[in-house]
């Protein structure tokens, strides 16, 4: 009973992905953008991160059994909001369009 208990909590607590994206985003012309929002479709807004002055974004959460690809939430002022389909432990660049 305490063998099968402990292969339980072991399965259990070692099914975590780490979910891990970066890259650049720029504009139009190519240039880097900074402080726009990343964050995880389908998860609060509020727990984004933003690219630094070079456009360089990075994105980890933990998605549970899940590992492939994930819908990644790209915001900035100006900007129409993009959804970027990115697999894991991709390295990307996205370009952002200015809102007409």
């Amino acid at each position: 009973m305490r063998y099968l208990i402990f292969l339980l909590v072991l399965f259990f607590t070692s099914c975590d992905c780490v979910y891990e994206a970066r890259g650049t985003v720029v504009d139009e012309q190519g240039k880097p953008l900074d402080s726009v929002v990343s964050y995880m479709k389908g998860r609060a807004p509020y727990d984004y991160n933003k690219s630094d002055t070079t456009g360089e974004f990075e994105v980890n959460e933990i998605t549970g059994f899940d590992c492939g690809c994930k819908g990644v939430v790209f915001v900035r002022r100006g900007y129409d909001t993009l959804t970027v389909k990115i697999d894991n432990m991709d390295t990307v660049v996205v370009k952002m369009k200015k809102v007409k």
